[in-house]
């Protein structure tokens, strides 16, 4: 697992692909799924799935440095609006819960909000400027699941014994699992879920409704390595909660990790980072 060219981490984003069901994460189900093509120009959330380019990267004026900049602020004021819309939910959700009320979900709104605080002010490299807002995007969609959990599924996953199964609903990403009992909770809850199982055991009288070929990711999901210099592999195994964690956890401003070998840094005179301006530089000093 590793960071992609658009910041995410390709078909192990929990943000773009359902994932393998964990207690110890029992809110990404819940995370909202990109909308359709048609739906994307209108929809209220689209800067939550939109791809930054080197166009909306402003220089800084009047650094030392060459290669730093922010999000353009017109964009930058946009997802500033989401994150306050969503932190305003928050906090009236546990003022009338008490106001300590889910710890995770204080830890997702705290990381949104300093991530969008960095995208504001702080000057960045364009390497660094993708991450940060797949990450600020990763954190909104992580702190509004979290929301949803409490709020709306929550209550669906314990509601009456003789209520119908509500129809399954489209804008949430599910997971998969080998769990009967998961399958069968989110049923009755209106949750995707897929149950995986081997094919020795499937029983051979069972009846098949449909048979479904099921998309590719790798033609939905940018799996394409950032160019010249690929963001390093964070982790390696079977889907997993560790797995989970590592992509929910990791830091916005680049995957620090303890134990795990990383290529030497760039040098400063790198194409990847800050390069220092030449003496002939027309830039006005640092005051």
């Amino acid at each position: 697992m590793r960071i992609r060219k658009n910041g995410c981490f390709g078909v192990e984003d929990f943000t773009q692909w359902p994932q393998w069901y964990s207690s110890s994460h029992p809110h990404l189900p819940f995370v909202l799924r990109r909308p359709d093509q048609h739906e994307f120009p209108t929809h209220p959330l689209r800067m939550i799935w939109w791809d930054v380019t080197p166009s909306y990267h402003v220089a800084e004026r009047g650094s030392c440095y060459e290669g730093l900049g922010k999000l353009s602020s017109s964009l930058a004021d946009q997802l500033k609006d989401l994150e306050c819309q969503l932190r305003a939910q928050v906090h009236h959700y546990q003022d009338e819960n008490g106001g300590t009320t889910g710890t995770r979900l204080n830890l997702c709104t705290n990381a949104m909000r300093d991530t969008i605080n960095r995208l504001r002010h702080a000057p960045l490299t364009y390497r660094d400027l993708v991450q940060n807002v797949a990450a600020f995007q990763r954190q909104y969609l992580e702190t509004r699941a979290w929301l949803d959990l409490f709020q709306k599924w929550m209550p669906r996953l314990g509601h009456s014994i003789s209520a119908e199964p509500p129809c399954i609903d489209p804008a949430i990403m599910g997971c998969g699992t080998d769990d009967p009992t998961i399958v069968q909770s989110f049923f009755r809850a209106g949750v995707p879920v897929w149950y995986i199982r081997p094919p020795f055991k499937v029983p051979l009288d069972i009846n098949i409704d449909m048979v479904v070929i099921s998309d590719n990711p790798k033609f939905l999901i940018c799996t394409d390595d950032w160019p010249d210099e690929p963001f390093p592999t964070i982790y390696s195994s079977w889907p997993s909660a560790a797995r989970l964690a590592a992509c929910t956890a990791s830091p916005p401003t680049g995957p620090i990790w303890m134990n795990i070998d990383f290529a030497p840094a760039a040098p400063v005179e790198s194409a990847f980072g800050p390069i220092r301006a030449s003496a002939s530089s027309t830039s006005e000093p640092c005051k």
